[in-house]
């Protein structure tokens, strides 16, 4: 092996190492370039993702508003809805004693 030549004879062998290693300088010249753009890509995303995040508590805060607010509005519409039903069935509760008492009158008439 000539790669240096420090362990031949003066003269002997020329020095390669240069040569055979360019290869590889360039493939990890490639490497490096690489990894550059992505922790540069990486930088971004990070930057963008503590951006958006800085919003959250504020967006928790204003959600948790909307939700009591809905949950009130939620119990009012279960109360009407409870209050219609009741009057709805009252109504009807009425209306067939109305009509057992036109029968009630109507057998009493055929009766007599």
């Amino acid at each position: 092996d000539c790669c240096d030549g420090s362990d031949e004879p003066p003269g002997m062998c020329a020095s390669t190492c240069l040569d055979r290693s360019a290869g590889v300088v360039e493939e990890l010249e490639k490497e490096i370039a690489s990894l550059a753009a992505a922790l540069a890509q990486r930088k971004i995303l990070v930057d963008s993702a503590a951006t958006r995040m800085a919003g959250w508590p504020a967006r928790a805060e204003t959600l948790s508003e909307e939700m009591a607010a809905k949950a009130v509005e939620v119990e009012e519409l279960r109360a009407t809805k409870e209050a219609v039903e009741a009057a709805h069935a009252e109504r009807v509760k009425e209306e067939r004693q109305r009509q057992w008492q036109e029968e009630q009158g109507q057998r009493e008439t055929d009766e007599a």
